[in-house]
């Protein structure tokens, strides 16, 4: 992984594009949406730049860049650089005076002197999936984004602020982790989360409320406690190309997942973060390194997979 994915609150936080034309232009707009106060340094303004400064929704420094000048106002608040400008020694230069103060900086088409790259991003507020090649390809990185953008609901972004909105209450209801996890899934998957995402404010409210009512009636047994599952599948191939979806959603709920140690590393990187994966040699049933395994899952009621690789695919 060449950088880090992270999402940076700049939400009236100063940020500076350096470079006045249509593509400054694109770079700015992405920053106003994630709420920044935006300077733009250059000698001229594309006209739709102009006619934000004109009415002070951006500010405009009408002067060309000096490597000395990150260093005093009006911009020693700077907390991210973008160079945009159609000169590649003066965009080098930006990104210089920007490591000097440690700014996070952003090069237009030059990721080697960028220090975090822009992704392509899908926006379902407050939902949002970034896509980056890390600079390599972006036109690869929005044909991923746009299939991404196909595949999510409209309505995932109203399925957020649901939860959000209902969180603390949850969190009441259920203190125990893996129980509340196990209710937010259920709530958050299938028909449950289309009828919410579809349905009135009053109506998701209540449908939540009745949900809730449910798993604290359950909570003596940690809700979903009687609801563990062990299932086992059995891979066609080892390639993450040819997992289908039924087990990629499988991998997303398991909590454990004893793997047959033949499985490569990238499909197992499919597997929820927090699962725990234990490598087993032989996952024929009744072998010995089965039964050892989940004695040591000790799982009763949780969430276990068993995913081994088929003869054909050996």
């Amino acid at each position: 992984m060449e950088f880090l994915p992270i999402f940076l609150r700049l939400k009236g936080r100063a940020a500076l594009v350096v470079g006045g034309g249509e593509v400054a232009a694109r770079k700015v707009a992405l920053l106003r949406r994630a709420g920044a106060a935006v300077t733009v340094l250059a000698p001229d303004l594309a006209p739709e730049l102009a006619a934000l400064a004109a009415e002070g929704t951006i500010r405009h420094e009408p002067a060309r860049f000096e490597a000395g000048c990150f260093e005093d106002p009006p911009f020693d608040d700077i907390v991210l650089v973008i160079a945009a400008t159609d000169d590649p020694a003066v965009n080098a230069a930006v990104a210089a005076a920007a490591e000097r103060r440690r700014l996070p900086v952003n090069v237009v088409d030059d990721p080697a002197h960028c220090s975090f790259v822009m992704p392509a991003i899908v926006d379902r507020g407050p939902i949002v999936v970034a896509v980056s090649s890390g600079g390599v390809s972006p036109v690869l990185a929005r044909l991923v984004r746009a299939r991404i953008d196909w595949a999510l609901p409209e309505g995932i972004g109203r399925l957020a602020g649901l939860a959000a909105a209902w969180r603390e209450r949850v969190k009441a209801v259920l203190p125990d982790g893996p129980a509340r996890r196990r209710f937010w899934e259920s709530l958050l998957m299938g028909s449950t989360a289309t009828r919410l995402a579809r349905a009135s404010s009053a109506t998701a409210d209540a449908c939540l409320a009745d949900l809730l009512a449910e798993a604290a009636d359950g909570g003596a047994r940690g809700w979903g406690g009687g609801r563990g599952w062990l299932i086992r599948i059995d891979l066609a191939a080892d390639d993450p190309d040819r997992l289908t979806l039924g087990t990629l959603r499988r991998m997303q709920e398991a909590e454990i997942i004893l793997h047959d140690t033949r499985i490569d590393a990238t499909i197992l990187d499919y597997a929820r973060r927090d699962a725990t994966l234990i490598a087993v040699a032989d996952l024929a049933a009744g072998s010995e390194p089965l039964a050892l395994a989940l004695r040591r899952a000790e799982a009763p009621d949780r969430r276990v997979l068993i995913l081994s690789l088929g003869a054909a695919a050996s």
